[in-house]
């Protein structure tokens, strides 16, 4: 019997070191497993950060300077005569260099008494009517705007009865830390300047997927191919960033208060008193032929 015993407690020994080794062994994988993953998140925060630094970087190093799309305006348009077709181009170059950046106070006294920009001006007889539009690619109610009255505008322009010029702004980048509206800007320009008869239905694109987030420069390359345009290396260069913040700082200097900003001729759209705005459009329009 005091053999059985001592066998017995012997076993139970065993069985003890047995158990403390395996609950060991797991202690040490689970410690192993959280240490591998949090080395991979580690890993993966570190490539963000890098991924905005060298964004960050690259909009910084964004020269001052360069060239200007087809159809390009002095107040950093791309003015279409038709749905197809940009007018001649009114600079060949531009630069930030010399733009005036308003003070808070000559911000306040324009909004309770608003400038019309450099460029927009009243309906003349025996001249087109316009359309100018500031919009942001990062702005909601542009995609908005796009979604109601792209195809309107389209209409319109293809039949003669309408200019249209688009000031595609870089207000939201502010927000962004990959500089979404201006590389999104910057693609719009590369369509302009090489296939002008697929800018309005690629820019519709742009905004109609602004749901899915900021896309990266492949997608929106992508997103022009997809208009069969290539844009690649129009984007890969940065060919139109300075364009694009040359027309952001035209816009500042002219102090339009935000996004969406449409002007016919030399009507100002207020979405909250009119939010229909193919009915402004034609009000607008009345007005004029009254004068």
């Amino acid at each position: 019997m005091a053999n059985a015993k001592k066998s017995n407690q012997g076993q139970s020994a065993r069985d003890r070191i047995r158990a403390q080794h395996e609950s060991k062994q797991k202690a040490q994988k689970r410690n192993s497993l959280l240490l591998r993953v949090g080395v991979i998140a580690l890993v993966l925060a570190v490539i963000g950060i890098v991924a905005i630094i060298i964004i960050g970087n690259s909009s910084r190093n964004i020269p001052d300077a360069g060239p200007a799309p087809a159809g390009a305006t002095e107040n950093g348009g791309i003015n279409f005569v038709s749905n197809t077709a940009v007018s001649d181009k009114e600079v060949e170059e531009v630069t930030v260099e010399g733009l005036h950046e308003p003070s808070e106070e000559e911000f306040m006294a324009n909004m309770e008494n608003p400038k019309v920009p450099a460029g927009v001006s009243a309906a003349t007889e025996g001249k087109t009517d316009k359309v100018v539009i500031y919009a942001d690619p990062a702005c909601g109610y542009c995609a908005e705007f796009e979604a109601q009255n792209s195809t309107f505008l389209e209409e319109k322009a293809a039949a003669g009865d309408i200019e249209v010029e688009y000031r595609t702004v870089g207000f939201l980048d502010k927000n962004s830390p990959t500089n979404f509206s201006a590389r999104a800007a910057n693609m719009l320009a590369c369509v302009a300047d090489t296939a002008p008869e697929k800018f309005m239905e690629v820019n519709a694109a742009l905004y109609a997927g602004q749901a899915g987030g900021e896309k990266s420069d492949k997608e929106l390359i992508e997103l022009a191919q997809a208009s069969d345009v290539d844009v690649t290396s129009c984007v890969n260069d940065n060919k139109f960033r300075p364009f694009v913040n040359y027309t952001t700082g035209k816009a500042r200097e002219d102090m339009i208060p935000g996004t969406p900003t449409v002007y016919v001729n030399d009507k100002s759209w207020d979405a909250q008193q009119q939010p229909n705005f193919q009915e402004f459009y034609a009000d607008a329009l009345s007005e004029t032929a009254k004068n």
